[in-house]
């Protein structure tokens, strides 16, 4: 079976170290607009992660689990959108999943590498 794009590997940068601000850019997505832009990811460290993204906007996130070698990152509104954000702490390579009902259900997926 042929792999999507959205699956196809992302070299992650063997000098990436984890901290408490990335700057994390889009590679593939299945909304090609999303492709080259960053999302900004805050406050990894602490308890109150947040996340910037190419519009603007800077949304407050929950961290949903975190191990030593992952993070994943949450956020839940009440008109039940979800943006999800799991990051590989080594790599620096995330992946991301956004769902919802917005004008309309809608679904998405990105994949990407952070610095």
């Amino acid at each position: 079976m042929q792999q999507s794009e959205i699956d196809q590997p992302i070299n992650g940068d063997p000098s990436f170290v984890f901290g408490n601000n990335l700057h994390c850019e889009i590679i593939v997505s299945t909304t090609k607009d999303e492709v080259g832009e960053t999302i900004t990811l805050m406050n990894l460290e602490t308890d109150q992660p947040r996340a910037l993204f190419a519009s603007g906007t800077d949304s407050p996130m929950k961290k949903i689990g975190e191990y030593d070698d992952t993070l994943t990152i949450q956020l839940a509104t009440p008109a039940g959108s979800i943006d999800s954000i799991t990051l590989d702490k080594a790599t620096g390579i995330f992946a991301r999943a956004v769902v919802g009902s917005m004008g309309g259900p809608y679904a998405g997926a990105s994949r990407g590498k952070c610095k």
